[in-house]
C-alpha cells in the first residue's frame, strides 16, 4: 500500500509522510480524510437532490390519479365501474408522466375500470412511502458524512494549534 487516502491533491503517499514529523504526517491523513469525505458529502447531496425531483413527480402522478378518481361518480364507485374515455386517457397520461409501467399495473384490457384506478392508487401510495424511507435514511448517511468531515477538520485545526503552540516558546526565547 502506496497511499493512503485518494488520488489527488488530497493523496498522501508514503514517502511524504516518512519525512515529516508525527504531527505533520497525521495533519496530512486528516487533510485526506476531510478532502475524501467532502467529495462523498457533494455526490450525495446531488444524489439526494436528483431522488427529491423523483420523489416530486411520484407525488404529482399520485395527485394527479386522485384528482381522476374524484371524478368518478360518488355512487357508482364499485371496482368493475368502466372508466370513461377521458379517465381512461389521464390514466395512461399519468402512467406515461412515471416512466413506462411507474410500478401501475395496467390491465391488457382497453377499458380500464376503477378497481384499476384504485390499485394503481395503492401502488403509487407504496412506492412514495417506499421513496420516503430511503430518503431518510440517505439524509441520515449524509449526516453521518459531515460529521465525520467536521470531526477532521476539527483535528486539523488542533494539530495546526499545536504546532503553533509548540513553537511559540522557541519564538519567544529567540527575542
Amino acid at each position: 500500500m502506496n497511499s493512503i487516502g485518494v488520488g489527488g491533491p488530497a493523496s498522501v503517499n508514503l514517502q511524504n509522510i516518512q519525512s515529516l514529523d508525527v504531527d505533520k504526517a497525521l495533519l496530512s491523513v486528516q487533510y485526506a480524510r476531510a478532502s475524501k469525505l467532502e467529495g462523498l458529502i457533494k455526490s450525495g447531496v446531488e444524489d439526494i437532490k436528483a431522488k427529491n425531483e423523483a420523489m416530486h413527480q411520484l407525488l404529482q402522478a399520485s395527485a394527479s390519479l386522485r384528482s381522476i378518481q374524484s371524478t368518478v361518480n360518488g355512487a357508482s364507485r364499485s371496482s368493475e365501474e368502466k372508466l370513461t374515455d377521458v379517465q381512461s386517457a389521464a390514466f395512461r397520461a399519468v402512467q406515461h408522466a412515471v416512466g413506462g409501467s411507474g410500478g401501475i399495473r395496467m390491465p391488457e384490457t382497453v377499458v380500464l375500470t376503477f378497481g384499476d384506478l384504485t390499485n394503481a392508487i395503492e401502488t403509487m401510495k407504496s412506492r412514495v412511502d417506499a421513496f420516503s424511507d430511503v430518503q431518510q435514511m440517505d439524509l441520515l448517511r449524509l449526516q453521518s458524512m459531515s460529521n465525520k468531515r467536521n470531526e477532521a477538520f476539527d483535528v486539523m485545526t488542533n494539530f495546526v494549534k499545536k504546532m503553533q503552540d509548540s513553537g511559540s516558546p522557541f519564538i519567544g526565547n529567540m527575542r
